[in-house]
């Protein structure tokens, strides 16, 4: 499977809220860096970033726009949907509480692969944009 297809079933098993085969995608001592300075190691922090935006934003849905890669290296451009209906954490532990609000927000993300889990993922969104979407300022 190439990188492109990866991300491709990624956002399919994020979409179908397989949390499983999402961990699964995860190499052991992976890394995830988001928005706010957010890092986040291993399957522990995958599970961590899962419940982050699963929880707050049950009816979330991605709407892939491009995915692309080559070798162990591929990215993805998309659009997150879902109404806050949970308790959304914040990197400085803060938490802003269910404000009922719809987001729509685009963000792209940056992966390396060790075989065929996830090494390290970069996520990139305004993080500004969503706090206002939610009507809430840090």
């Amino acid at each position: 499977m190439d990188v492109a297809e990866f991300i491709r079933d990624g956002v399919d098993v994020w979409n179908k809220r397989d949390k499983e085969a999402f961990l699964a995608e995860f190499d052991s001592d992976c890394e995830i860096n988001a928005p706010g300075g957010v890092v986040l190691r291993g399957r522990d922090g995958a599970e961590l970033f899962w419940h982050g935006y699963q929880d707050a934003f049950p009816d979330n849905h991605i709407t892939l726009r491009t995915a692309f890669g080559a070798s162990d290296r591929g990215a993805e451009e998309a659009v997150f949907e879902g109404t806050q209906t949970g308790v959304l954490l914040l990197a400085d532990g803060s938490r802003i509480q269910p404000t009922g609000r719809l987001v729509r927000t685009s963000y792209s993300a940056v992966y390396q692969y060790r075989g065929d889990c996830i090494a390290t993922s970069h996520l990139y969104f305004d993080r500004a944009e969503l706090l206002a979407q939610l009507g809430v300022r840090p």
